[in-house]
C-alpha cells in the first residue's frame, strides 16, 4: 500500500489531513513533532511527505533538508498559510519540492496532488533502478541540457569522466543552441560526439517533469538511420525499389511489452527499430525497414532468386534480433510472414493484407515463416465478420431454436427431443452452428449464448406442458466453455425453477471430449448435476477419442452414439458388431444408448434389435420449429 508520512504541529491540521485521505486507500502515518519525522521515515519508508512549513524548532524547508538525506526520491508537499514570497521562492527553487499548497486548502486539490506525488514517486524510483542497473549509457539531464546524474556506462562512452555541466559540451545535439530540450525534440534524435564525430541515436527512457533520463544507441552514419528507415507507409512505398522479384516481409515480436518489463526497461523503450538499428547497423547489413508499432515492422528485400533466399535473410535478422536480447537471458518469439510483390501489385493494399495477415498468424502461435495467401486472410477476415456480428445477435433477435424428434423403441413413442441453436443474421445470412458456435467459444461469446438457449428452451417446454403436449425431456448442448463458469450450475438452476419445471426434464448434452481431458474435475461437476435430478449425456460418442473404461467412471445416464458409427451398419458387418458390443457393454455398465444420424429403415429396424434405446435423425424427423414439433407425438405402429 503507497504510505504518506504528514507532519505538523497542529493536531487538528493533521486529524483533517487524514480525514480527507483515508478514503483512498494510503497508508497514513502521522506526526505533530517535525524531530520525530526522520524515525518515521525510516521505519515505514513513506513515498510522500506533507508537511506544514511553520512549525516550531525546525520548518518544512529544513525538515525536507534532513529527510532527503535518507531518501532522495522522497516527494514533497508543503503545506502553510503564513509563508511570504521569499519564503515560497526558496522553497520552490529548491529542487527538493514538488508542490506548495496554502492553507485553507480544497480536498480535490489536495487529492489531486497526492496523486501527482505517487505517479512522481514512481518515475523517481524507476529513473533510480535505470541509472543503477542499465547495462547502456544512460544520462539525467534537464531542459537546458545541464547533466544531473549518469551512469558508468555513459562515463565510459565518453572515455573520461563527466566533469562538464552540459550535455552540449561533449555532444552536436543538432538543435538550435537556445532549443529548450523536450520529450519530443529528444526522441530519436541523432547526435555526433564531438571528440571523435562518433553517431549515436538519443531514446528518451523517462521524463519527470522537466528532466529527461536518456540512453544513447550507436549508429555508424547519420545516413544510415534515415536510409534504412521509412517514417510512414507513403514514404515507404516511394522509397523501395521495385522489380519483379521483389519480397516485402512483416516481423512482429510477440508479447514485446512483456519483455520490456522482464527486462527491466520501461515499457516501449526497446522498439523493434531501434533493436533493427542497432543490431543491424553494426554490421553495413543492408536493409530498408518500415516501423509499424514497437513491436512489428515491415521489411524490404528487392530482389530475391527464390524463397530459400528469403528464409536465409529472415533467419539473419531473427538472429540478430535474439542476440540483443541474449544478455538479460529472455526468450523472445516471432511472427513471420512474407509475400512475392509483381510489378503489377497495388503496394499499398498489399502491405494492409500482410500486416492484417501477420496479426493471425502471431494468433496462431505457429513458429513457421508463413507465406501470404488471399484465401487464408479472407477466411479469417470472414471469421472476423461473423463473430463481430454474433455479438448483436440476441440483441438483434436472429438466434432461434430448432427441435429434433427422439423415437423411444420400447413403445414406439416421441415424448423427448434435442435443442439444436439456428442463427440467420442480417448481416452475414444463415451460419452453420458447426461454424459459428467455435467462433463464439473461441472470443467468449458462448457462455451468454448458452444462457439464452438454456432460456428459450425452458421457456418453450414449460409451453409445451401447459398445452398439454407430453414431452418429458429436452436434450440441450452444453460448450465445454460454459462448464467452466463456476455460476453455470447456480444459473441453471435459476432458470429452471423459473419456468416451474422438475430438473429430471432437462438432459444436458456434454461432448465426450471435454471429459476425457477434464476426468477429475468432470466427475465433480458431473455428480453434482446428477444429484441435483439433470440427466447427463455424452454426446458424439465415437467421433473422436472414445473409452468406455474412463466414461464408466464418471456418473453419467445416456451414451449418444455418433452418426459415424450409424452410417454403414446396414452394409457392413464390421460396423454392425461394432455397434452391437457398444450398446451391450453401454447396457451393461447401465447407461442408455441413443444412435444419432438415422437415415435408413434398414438402420431402424437393426438398431431396435440390437436393443438400442432411442434414436434419432433424418428417418425420425428433421430439427424443426417448436410448433412444428407437435406433429411427431404419436405413437408408431408396432
Amino acid at each position: 500500500m503507497s504510505k504518506i508520512l504528514l507532519v505538523d504541529d497542529d493536531t487538528n491540521v493533521l486529524k483533517a489531513l487524514t480525514r480527507a485521505i483515508s478514503s483512498f486507500h494510503y497508508e497514513i502515518i502521522s506526526t505533530n513533532d517535525p524531530f520525530e519525522a526522520e524515525s518515521l521515515l525510516l521505519k515505514h519508508h513513506p513515498e510522500v511527505l506533507i508537511t506544514d512549513f511553520r512549525m516550531p524548532g525546525l520548518n518544512g524547508f529544513e525538515l525536507i533538508e534532513r529527510l532527503k538525506k535518507y531518501s532522495s526520491d522522497l516527494v514533497c508537499i508543503v503545506l502553510s498559510g503564513q509563508t511570504d514570497f521569499d519564503d515560497l521562492k526558496k522553497l520552490l527553487n529548491s529542487d527538493n519540492v514538488a508542490r506548495f499548497i496554502s492553507k485553507p486548502w480544497s480536498n480535490a486539490e489536495l487529492i489531486n496532488e497526492i496523486n501527482l506525488a505517487f505517479q512522481n514517486s514512481k518515475k523517481l524510483k524507476i529513473k533510480k533502478e535505470f541509472i543503477q542497473n542499465g547495462d547502456t549509457p544512460l544520462v539525467e539531464v534537464d531542459e537546458d541540457g545541464n547533466i544531473l546524474d549518469y551512469n558508468y556506462f555513459f562515463n565510459r562512452l565518453l572515455e573520461k569522466s563527466a566533469n562538464k555541466q552540459n550535455l552540449r559540451d561533449y555532444f552536436d545535439l543538432t538543435l538550435q543552441p537556445d532549443t529548450v530540450l523536450s520529450a519530443s525534440t529528444l526522441t530519436n534524435l541523432i547526435v555526433s560526439k564531438l571528440s571523435n564525430s562518433s553517431i549515436y541515436c538519443i531514446d528518451v527512457k523517462l521524463a519527470t517533469g522537466r528532466t529527461f533520463l536518456l540512453s544513447f544507441t550507436p549508429v555508424i552514419t547519420k545516413g544510415s538511420i534515415t536510409q534504412n528507415f521509412s517514417s510512414s507507409k507513403t514514404k515507404f512505398i516511394k522509397d523501395v525499389k521495385r522489380t519483379d522479384k521483389s519480397i516485402m516481409i512483416c516481423i512482429k515480436i510477440r508479447d514485446l511489452l512483456v519483455k520490456n518489463v522482464i527486462c527491466n526497461n520501461q515499457v516501449y523503450s526497446e522498439t523493434l527499430k531501434k533493436i533493427v538499428g542497432v543490431q543491424l547497423s553494426k554490421e553495413l547489413k543492408e536493409f530498408h525497414m518500415l516501423e509499424i508499432s514497437y513491436d512489428q515492422g515491415v521489411f524490404w528485400l528487392s530482389s530475391v532468386e527464390n524463397e530459400i533466399e528469403v528464409h536465409s535473410y529472415l533467419d539473419e535478422i531473427i538472429i540478430k534480433i535474439r542476440e540483443y536480447f541474449d544478455s538479460t537471458n529472455v526468450q523472445v518469439d516471432f511472427a513471420v510472414s512474407y509475400v512475392a510483390v509483381s510489378l503489377e501489385s497495388n503496394l499499398a493494399e498489399l502491405l494492409n493484407n500482410l500486416l492484417l495477415f501477420n496479426q493471425y498468424v502471431s494468433d496462431s502461435k505457429t513458429k513457421f515463416y508463413m507465406k501470404y495467401s488471399d484465401e487464408y486472410l479472407v477466411e479469417k477476415l470472414t471469421e472476423h465478420r461473423v463473430s463481430d456480428a454474433l455479438y448483436s445477435a440476441i440483441e438483434n433477435d436472429e438466434l432461434y431454436l430448432r427441435f429434433q424428434p427422439k423415437l423411444n423403441l420400447s413403445d414406439h413413442t416421441i415424448s423427448s427431443c434435442e435443442v439444436l441453436l439456428r442463427w440467420e443474421s442480417k448481416k452475414t445470412g444463415p451460419n452453420s452452428p458447426d461454424y459459428f458456435i467455435p467462433l463464439a467459444e473461441k472470443d467468449g461469446q458462448i457462455n451468454k449464448i448458452g444462457y439464452w438457449v438454456l432460456e428459450k428452451a425452458c421457456q418453450t417446454l414449460r409451453n409445451w406442458l401447459t398445452e398439454g403436449i407430453e414431452i418429458k425431456k429436452v436434450a440441450i448442448n452444453i460448450s465445454p466453455i460454459q462448464l467452466t463458469d463456476i455460476s453455470f450450475i447456480d444459473n441453471l438452476i435459476d432458470i429452471v425453477r423459473r419456468y416451474d419445471l422438475d430438473n429430471r426434464f432437462i438432459e444436458l448434452e456434454i461432448t465426450e471430449n471435454y471429459l476425457i481431458a477434464n476426468l477429475d474435475e468432470a466427475y465433480q461437476l458431473l455428480k453434482r448435476l446428477k444429484s441435483l435430478g439433470f440427466t447427463i449425456s455424452i454426446d458424439d460418442f465415437g467421433k473422436g477419442y472414445s473409452s468406455l473404461g474412463y466414461i464408466a467412471k464418471l456418473p453419467i445416464d445416456v451414451i449418444k452414439l455418433d452418426k459415424s458409427l450409424i452410417d454403414q451398419i446396414d452394409t457392413s458387418s464390421t460396423s454392425l458388431n461394432l455397434v452391437a458390443n457398444i450398446i451391450n457393454l453401454v447396457h451393461d455398465l447401465n447407461f442408455k444408448v441413443v444412435a444419432e444420424g438415422v437415415e435408413k429403415a434398414e438402420q431402424l429396424e437393426l438398431l431396435e434389435n440390437m436393443g438400442c434405446d432411442e434414436v434419432q435423425g433424418y428417418l425420425i424427423g428433421r430439427p424443426v420449429l417448436c410448433d412444428e414439433l407437435t406433429h411427431y407425438i404419436f405413437t408408431l405402429p408396432k
